[in-house]
């Protein structure tokens, strides 16, 4: 993993954790505090970026993601907006980032706020947080994917979704097309380069998956400082599932790595994700960039991506 981590909460590298992390990481680590202590949380990055297209409480029929539901995406609200994002992936269970979860650094109950539609002045629904825990890898390492438990389920009436966990039953990520979802409450869309693994800033260490930013390219996009946590979704059968979670400006913790794990942690309150399996080629196939009705404007020049089963 050659990036540097996007540093949200601006704090040093423990001393204890220094000799694990290696010193030409901890270097890496330590430029990129040195280059962002001073900057604040920013918008997500898009590339040919339009309010109506990309900006979810626009509220627009151009919406990106127009489609698709976005209810289960929610956020601890700010008077400088949303920080530290919480994806549902159950009526009581959320993923986020290890190093930038929901509570962290603060005091007092952490409350999360959800919006059933795309018009920010309705249907919202907020719920409590109770504890959380980081996902261990199975070799027993801490990752950077946070699962966290609401107090209680949020109930249906509330229409507020959750997302089953998307897994290619191959292994086999790269050309997969995906929404990237980032400050202010934005979406992208970027095609999966390739799986990686490595260490994240506070000594996690994950398995991802990449992106290749290119500012051309009418809606891909780029992590910045607050977007650690936002989700990433294939579509599968025609509906979101979710694949990761923002761990660095272009690369995102692969979720379908961690599933065993996370149903090991669910099974301790008897709850236990979705899962859905991205269908692989050839009866997925690979569809040209330029023919896919996502609301891109430009044709990428060069690249083929996959979509699951469904997408539009």
């Amino acid at each position: 993993m050659s990036q540097r981590p996007i540093n949200d909460s601006m704090s040093p590298i423990p001393q204890n954790r220094r000799a694990w992390l290696g010193p030409a990481v901890v270097a890496a680590v330590l430029l990129a505090l040195g280059a962002q202590v001073c900057r604040s949380a920013a918008d997500m990055t898009v590339a040919d970026y339009s309010p109506n297209v990309n900006d979810r409480f626009n509220n627009s029929p151009d919406f990106l993601g127009a489609a698709y539901n976005f209810s289960g995406v929610g956020y601890v609200a700010t008077s400088q907006g949303p920080v530290a994002w919480a994806t549902m992936i159950s009526p009581q269970y959320f993923i986020s980032a290890t190093h930038f979860y929901p509570g962290l650094g603060g005091s007092g109950p952490t409350v999360l706020t959800f919006h059933s539609t795309n018009n920010p002045n309705t249907g919202i629904y907020t719920a409590t947080v109770e504890t959380g825990y980081p996902v261990y890898d199975l070799q027993g390492n801490p990752s950077d994917l946070w699962l966290g438990m609401l107090t209680a389920p949020i109930p249906s009436s509330a229409e507020i979704t959750y997302y089953p966990i998307a897994y290619s039953p191959t292994n086999d990520y790269t050309g997969l097309g995906v929404y990237m979802y980032g400050l202010p409450n934005r979406l992208g869309y970027n095609y999966i380069t390739g799986t990686s693994q490595g260490p994240v800033i506070n000594s996690e260490y994950s398995h991802f998956f990449d992106w290749t930013y290119n500012s051309t390219v009418a809606n891909e996009s780029y992590a910045n400082p607050g977007d650690s946590g936002g989700p990433s979704f294939a579509v599968v059968n025609g509906s979101l599932a979710v694949i990761g979670t923002t761990t660095f400006p272009e690369a995102a913790t692969l979720v379908p790595y961690y599933l065993q794990r996370i149903q090991a942690l669910m099974a301790l309150t008897d709850s236990q994700p979705q899962a859905v399996a991205i269908p692989e080629p050839p009866a997925l196939g690979f569809l040209c960039v330029g023919a896919l009705a996502l609301g891109l404007r430009r044709r990428k020049p060069g690249r083929h991506g996959r979509l699951g089963a469904g997408a539009t």
